[in-house]
C-alpha cells in the first residue's frame, strides 16, 4: 500500500487553475478526498499521515486563500477609487463671510485658482486690516514645488487623498512656519472650503476654515488692490492719495520709529475705530512732520521723520540724558 504526503500551496482562483481531484491512500484504508488546485496546488512527496492531518492542511490552505483574497480586493478596490476623477477646483472664488468664522477674518479675499492633473495654481488677492496682499503660487500635485511665503522660501508637498487635494509647506520667513492645507469642494461644485493647520516654531497649532463663494470668472479684477487708500480703506484722513499698497510699509515704520506695535493705535479687531487716543496723536504728528518738510529745504536728504525725535520710543525725550559728574 503506497503512503503520500502532501506540501499544499495557496494559489488562488483568479489564475486560471482547472479544477482536478486528487485521491490520497491512508494506512487503515483508501479514502477518497479532494483536493481543488483552483484554491490549493498539491504537489507529493513520501511520508505518512492520516485523514486528519489532511482535513488542517485543507483549512490552514482556505484560511490562506481567504486571506489573500481580502488583501486584492483591497487593492483592487484603492486602484478604482484612485482612478475616480478628482473635482477641479479651478475658477474665481470670493471669501464668503457670513459662513466664515474665527478671528482676523480677512475684510475681502478673492482667489482665481487654474487646477488640471498636474498642477494647481493658486493667486489671491487679500484686504485685510492694515495688509494687502497679492501673490500666485503653483503647486505640483503629487510631486514638490518652492515658492515663497511672506518674503521667505517655502517647500510644498501636494496630493490627493480622495476627493480632498492636501498641500503640505513649510516656509522660513524668520522661523519654520509649518502649513497643511484641505482645499475641498461642494457636490454642486459652487463653494469650496479651505480648512488650515498652521504651527510657527514652537507656537500652539492653530486652525482656520475659510468657506468661498463661486464667482463668475470674468469677475475677476488683476487691477482690483491698484487703488488709493481711501478706497479700500475705511476711516482714512491723512493718507487719502496714498497708493493702498504703501499703507502697509508706512505703518510698518511707524511701528519701528515709536517702538509699538498696531495695537498702541487700533482697535485689532476694527482698525477704523478712533477710540484709543495715541491714534488721535500720531495724525497730528504726521501732519506737523508733513508740514516742517514742505516748508523747509533740506536739500533733498534726511527728512524730518518720527524718528529724528522718537528714536524707537513711544515717548520722546524732550532734554538730553544728564551728564554724569566729572569724578
Amino acid at each position: 500500500m503506497k503512503h503520500y504526503g502532501f506540501r499544499v500551496t495557496p494559489v488562488g482562483r483568479y489564475l486560471g487553475f482547472q479544477r482536478k481531484k486528487q485521491s490520497i491512500v491512508a494506512p487503515q484504508a483508501e479514502i477518497g478526498y479532494p483536493f481543488q488546485p483552483s484554491e490549493c496546488r498539491v504537489e507529493t512527496s513520501k511520508g505518512l499521515f492520516g485523514p486528519t492531518t489532511i482535513a488542517g492542511l485543507e483549512a490552514r490552505c482556505d484560511t490562506q486563500f481567504q486571506m489573500t483574497r481580502i488583501v486584492l480586493y483591497l487593492a483592487a478596490g484603492a486602484l478604482i477609487a484612485s482612478a475616480q476623477p478628482k473635482p477641479n477646483l479651478s475658477g474665481v472664488w470670493e471669501l464668503d463671510k457670513s459662513k466664515t468664522a474665527g478671528n482676523n477674518v480677512p475684510r475681502r479675499t478673492n482667489l482665481k485658482i487654474a487646477q488640471n492633473a498636474a498642477s494647481f495654481v493658486v493667486s489671491v488677492q487679500m484686504l485685510s486690516n492694515g495688509s494687502i496682499e497679492e501673490s500666485t503660487t503653483a503647486y505640483a500635485i503629487g510631486g514638490s514645488s518652492t515658492g515663497t511665503l511672506h518674503g521667505g522660501k517655502m517647500n510644498s508637498e501636494s496630493a490627493w487623498d480622495g476627493s480632498t487635494l492636501v498641500v503640505k509647506s513649510v516656509a522660513k520667513p524668520s522661523e519654520d512656519h509649518a502649513i497643511t492645507d484641505y482645499w475641498s469642494l461642494s457636490q454642486d461644485g459652487q463653494t469650496l472650503t479651505l480648512r488650515e493647520v498652521s504651527k510657527i516654531g514652537t507656537s500652539l497649532e492653530s486652525n482656520s476654515t475659510r468657506v468661498f463663494a463661486k464667482k463668475p470668472d470674468s469677475s475677476w479684477d488683476p487691477e482690483a488692490l491698484n487703488k488709493t487708500a481711501a478706497e479700500l480703506f475705511q476711516n482714512i484722513q491723512i493718507f487719502k492719495g496714498v497708493p493702498a499698497k504703501r499703507i502697509p510699509q508706512v505703518m510698518n515704520n511707524f511701528s519701528r520709529w515709536l517702538g509699538v506695535n498696531c495695537a498702541h493705535c487700533h482697535d485689532l479687531n476694527a482698525y477704523e475705530k478712533d477710540d484709543n487716543p495715541p491714534k488721535q496723536t500720531a495724525r497730528k504728528m504726521f501732519a506737523m512732520v508733513r508740514k516742517i518738510n514742505q516748508e523747509n529745504d533740506f536739500g533733498g536728504t534726511n527728512p524730518v521723520t518720527c524718528w529724528t525725535c522718537h528714536r524707537g520710543a513711544a515717548k520722546p525725550q524732550n532734554l538730553p540724558a544728564a551728564a554724569k559728574p566729572i569724578q
